[in-house]
């Protein structure tokens, strides 16, 4: 995430799909040029237990009640589907798929979604453990074909 925020100073709109432990949004926080972000998760209770827990919030050091932020229970695979905003940068911070209904979350129908939501040259940056390598992607308009993420 931090070389692709780097990278693009420019950048004021993110999104993060998954990290309902406001971890990932508490790095995306730290960049000043960041003037909204918004986090898509799933589980209500995980993004309501990391806001209001002492010892939760001091490690995410209570990024997910910022102002900036604007958070959003929902799936994100249907949200990202029925959205309308663009976005600079999008930080993709999913548990591994160990499900068929997680799987969905990691094929090319979801990703190519995702690109319509990223400004042309923004960046989709992919976090996950060890058993997934993370990537870094760049929407690329200029491909033939309409959207293409490049590794």
């Amino acid at each position: 995430m931090h070389p692709a925020l780097e990278s693009a100073p420019w950048a004021r709109s993110v999104l993060v799909l998954g990290g309902g432990d406001g971890l990932a949004l508490r790095e995306v926080l730290k960049y000043p040029n960041v003037e909204s972000v918004t986090l898509v998760d799933l589980d209500a209770e995980m993004t309501r237990l990391f806001s209001t827990s002492a010892p939760l919030t001091a490690l995410n050091h209570g990024s997910l009640a910022d102002p900036r932020v604007t958070v959003i229970n929902q799936d994100a695979a249907q949200w990202i589907e029925h959205s309308e905003q663009m976005f600079d940068a999008a930080i993709v911070d999913f548990p591994d798929p160990s499900s068929f209904a997680l799987g969905k979350l990691y094929s090319v129908p979801f990703y190519r979604l995702l690109a319509r939501r990223v400004a042309v040259n923004g960046y989709v940056v992919v976090q996950s453990t060890a058993l997934f390598r993370a990537a870094g992607l760049l929407v690329d308009r200029r491909h033939p074909g309409g959207s293409r993420l490049r590794t």
